[in-house]
């Protein structure tokens, strides 16, 4: 796979700095890989890095905003593509599922959803023994995964022109720092 063959993938990247910024996360670094090698597996081809913050309390709309940070993925692939892929849904540890983790912990670990009752820390359980639980479970976290979709569109269509300017830089070098996307994106 080349380096223009990456740009959906960098895409993807350059767009969650966006909708990370936007969320007030601070940026680190954005980098894509020159080349990959065709297989099954999983295969990062780059990465987003926001700076480490201190341990703070997590709130409900930090828990959505984490959320809509990994629907980031399928929001590009719709906007741009006009259609889904498989490339932020590929199973465990992809993106939608550790979305789809968020919204169950924020829902039945602290009690920030439709009800406050809490299962206690749900990282330990199989999503089918959650889901036996409570069967109205998913129908609730696909709900706040799509408010979450909607939002990430939203932010990525408000900075669409930066987008355009900032894909060639990423193409061209391959890594830019945080500062430099912030300076395009004027953060």
């Amino acid at each position: 796979m080349s380096v223009e063959e990456s740009a959906q993938p960098a895409e993807v990247y350059f767009h969650r700095r966006m909708v990370g910024l936007e969320l007030g996360l601070q940026l680190a670094r954005v980098t894509i890989s020159s080349a990959a090698t065709i297989t099954w597996g999983a295969q990062p081809l780059g990465g987003t890095r926001f700076a480490t913050e201190r341990w703070i309390r997590r709130t409900r709309r930090r828990y959505l905003d984490m959320m809509a940070l990994f629907m980031t993925g399928i929001a590009i692939v719709e906007i741009f593509l006009g259609q889904q892929n498989d490339g932020a849904s590929a199973g465990e540890g992809s993106d939608l599922h550790r979305a789809i983790w968020i919204a169950v912990d924020m829902e039945r670990s602290h009690g920030m959803g439709e009800y406050l009752a809490s299962y206690g820390d749900v990282g330990d359980r199989r999503l089918d023994e959650i889901k036996h639980l409570d069967p109205h479970l998913m129908v609730r976290v696909d709900g706040v995964l799509r408010e979450q979709l909607a939002r990430a569109k939203d932010i990525i269509e408000r900075h669409r022109g930066a987008s355009v300017r900032l894909r060639q830089d990423l193409l061209e070098r391959l890594d830019l720092s945080g500062e430099e996307v912030l300076a395009v994106f004027s953060y």
